[in-house]
């Protein structure tokens, strides 16, 4: 969710109805948002998390369950308020979640040169097919920091797509893959 941007009625209804346990958030918006201390989850501060970290610390490597799924198995939810206004948890299965990754790494011809400019906020759905998309073909994500859209700043965009070689980005009104992201940039 976009607790920095929504009311905070309309944080904790989402919150509750996902069930919340934990928030990832930063130092900048706790301070800012004080009634999420009152809730009863676990709050993770990212800016702690990562001025505690060393440069130069190598994590181990994280077994992950890899067990088989079946395609009908829960992928992720998002909320979306849709046409009336009251966000709705909209579930998403892994076999529909993939096969419109699939669909798209075909219809563009994506490989592991593939990097997005993430300018979707993570609780936009455009967000999605950034990550999984990205992962899907092993390229790279390019995240946007909050300044470079809130407001928008195409420049900004064009910088950073210069500086990381950026060859795609999906926003809700346009989506631009390879070449034609590139001559954009030049």
């Amino acid at each position: 969710i976009n607790i920095a941007a929504w009311p905070p009625a309309r944080c904790m209804s989402v919150m509750q109805a996902g069930e919340t346990v934990a928030i990832v958030t930063s130092t900048t918006t706790l301070a800012t948002m004080p009634w999420l201390h009152e809730q009863p989850l676990s709050v993770i501060n990212v800016d702690e998390v990562v001025s505690s970290v060393d440069d130069d610390l190598v994590l181990p490597p994280v077994k992950l369950d890899c067990s088989i799924r079946q395609s009908t198995d829960l992928a992720y939810c998002i909320f979306t308020s849709g046409s009336t206004g009251k966000p709705k948890g909209v579930a998403m299965s892994h076999g529909a979640a993939l096969n419109t990754i699939r669909a798209l790494v075909d219809m563009h011809q994506l490989d592991s040169s593939y990097t997005v400019l993430g300018l979707s906020h993570a609780s936009f759905d455009l967000s999605v097919s950034d990550v999984f998309l990205t992962m899907q073909v092993g390229g790279t994500l390019v995240i946007a920091s909050e300044s470079m859209v809130s407001p928008p700043s195409p420049a900004l965009w064009r910088s950073a797509a210069v500086e990381h070689g950026v060859t795609a980005w999906n926003r809700s009104e346009e989506r631009r893959v390879g070449k034609e992201c590139r001559s954009r940039w030049s």
